[in-house]
C-alpha cells in the first residue's frame, strides 16, 4: 500500500470514527445537548481534530443524515430489478431496509430523533432535498420494470416509503425487529395480493436488441 493510499484510508477510519462517536454522544445526550467536546472526548481525539474534518456540529450531524440516507436507501434498487412480481418487490424492499437498520440501529434512531426536533428544521430542508432525488431513483426503477406511468409510480413509490417509514419507526422505538418484519410482511403481501387481483402487473423484459418480450 503506497503512502498516499495509507493517508486516505487513515482519514476515513478517523472520519469513521468521529461519526461513531456523535452517535454515542447523541444516543445519551439528545441532539441539542450533545457537543463537539463531548464527541472529541468519546473518539479519544483532540477537539482541534474533529474541527479539521468537519467545520461545526452541523456538519456533523449533517454528514450522519447523508449515512442515514445512503444506509436507507442501500440496495433497494437491486431488490426491484431482481423481483418478478410486485407484492414480491415491496417485500424485498421491506426486508432490505430493515437488514439496513440492523447493521446500524443508532444511524437510524439520530434520523428519527432529528425528525422530532425542530431545531433540526434546517437541516432537515437540506435532507429532504437529497431524499427526493434518490425517490426519483426508485420512481424511474420501478417504471422501467413494470412498465408503469407517472402516476401510478408516484403513488406506488409514496406507498411503499411511507410503508417502510412506519416500520422503521415500530423498529427504532425497540419492538422487536423479527417480529416486525414478520407483520408487516405478512400485511403487506395480503393488501398488494388484493390489488393485483384486479390485474397483476407484470415487469418488463429485455432482448439484448431491445425488444420487449
Amino acid at each position: 500500500m503506497g503512502t498516499v493510499e495509507r493517508k486516505l484510508r487513515e482519514r476515513e477510519a478517523r472520519r469513521e470514527l468521529i461519526l461513531r462517536s456523535a452517535l454515542q454522544v447523541i444516543a445519551t445526550q439528545g441532539i441539542r445537548q450533545a457537543t463537539v467536546d463531548q464527541i472529541a472526548e468519546r473518539a479519544e481525539l483532540g477537539k482541534g481534530t474533529i474541527y479539521y474534518y468537519f467545520t461545526s456540529k452541523e456538519a456533523i450531524l449533517e454528514s450522519l443524515l447523508e449515512a442515514s440516507l445512503d444506509q436507507y436507501f442501500h440496495g433497494i434498487l437491486a431488490q426491484i430489478a431482481q423481483a418478478d412480481k410486485l407484492a414480491e418487490m415491496a417485500q424485498a424492499v421491506l426486508q432490505q431496509v430493515l437488514r439496513n437498520h440492523a447493521a446500524n440501529p443508532p444511524l437510524f434512531r439520530f434520523y428519527f430523533m432529528l425528525l422530532a426536533d425542530p431545531s433540526g428544521a434546517q437541516l432537515m430542508r437540506r435532507f429532504s432535498h437529497r431524499h427526493l432525488r434518490r425517490m426519483s431513483e426508485l420512481r424511474t426503477a420501478i417504471a422501467a420494470r413494470w412498465g408503469l406511468s407517472p402516476t401510478p409510480v408516484r403513488r406506488l413509490a409514496d406507498f411503499l416509503g411511507t410503508y417502510v417509514h412506519g416500520v422503521l419507526a415500530l423498529a427504532v422505538s425497540g419492538r422487536d425487529p423479527g417480529q416486525v418484519g414478520r407483520d408487516a410482511t405478512a400485511a403487506l403481501i395480503a393488501f398488494l395480493s388484493e390489488v393485483s387481483s384486479h390485474g397483476e402487473i407484470s415487469p418488463h423484459t429485455h432482448s439484448k436488441g431491445g425488444v420487449t418480450r
